[in-house]
């Protein structure tokens, strides 16, 4: 697999994630004002320098689904950005932030991107639920399986090791869907032509 062929998309600089992060926290704020009982913040883990790339933005979509699935008949309001440093959205919820979180976890977890996902949920106050204050395991890094903060903090994978395990996350994921839709659509043309 060429990863150079996946992360394909415009470079952005440290100074672009720190003016976004900036940017994102008074879009948070200002959904908080709208009255929500909890806020989800949701983007990708996609670590170097291209954030936003076609792999990335289909699986952010698919996630975006699954957030919606999921509290469904409770969202009261609803932003999505497709940003050069990453595609974010921002879920106004009437729950309870500690159970939202629970959920996010879940999702991340359980659903087979969810590891590529950022799902922060903030309170009304824009304070940010945290798993080891719920007595949730903290994310495991995507390479060793230790905590992931103590990995990125010391630097303990290389770029190029953490993008081709992205690549292969993606890959496999939408390459095994391809190949469930054409079973069904096989499945479907060999119903038909019986019926017929």
């Amino acid at each position: 697999m060429n990863i150079d062929r996946i992360f394909t998309g415009p470079r952005v600089t440290l100074e672009d994630v720190l003016e976004n992060k900036s940017a994102r926290a008074e879009r948070q704020q200002a959904m908080l004002a709208s009255g929500c009982a909890s806020l989800v913040s949701v983007s990708m883990n996609i670590p170097g320098d291209i954030k936003q790339f076609p792999m990335a933005h289909e699986a952010f979509c698919e996630g975006l689904n699954a957030l919606r699935a999921a509290f469904a008949g409770h969202i009261l309001a609803e932003e999505t950005f497709f940003l050069p440093t990453g595609d974010e959205a921002l879920l106004a919820l009437d729950l309870a932030g500690e159970n939202v979180k629970r959920q996010t976890v879940a999702l991340e977890e359980g659903l087979p991107l969810g590891r590529l996902f950022d799902m922060d949920v903030l309170d009304r106050n824009a304070s940010a639920f945290s798993r080891t204050a719920l007595g949730l395991p903290p994310r495991r890094c995507l390479l060793c399986g230790e905590n992931a903060k103590i990995c990125g903090r010391s630097r303990a994978h290389s770029l190029a090791e953490l993008r081709s395990r992205i690549a292969n996350i993606l890959n496999d994921h939408f390459r095994e869907r391809a190949a469930s839709h054409f079973v069904s659509c096989a499945s479907r043309a060999m119903l038909r032509e019986v019926s017929a």
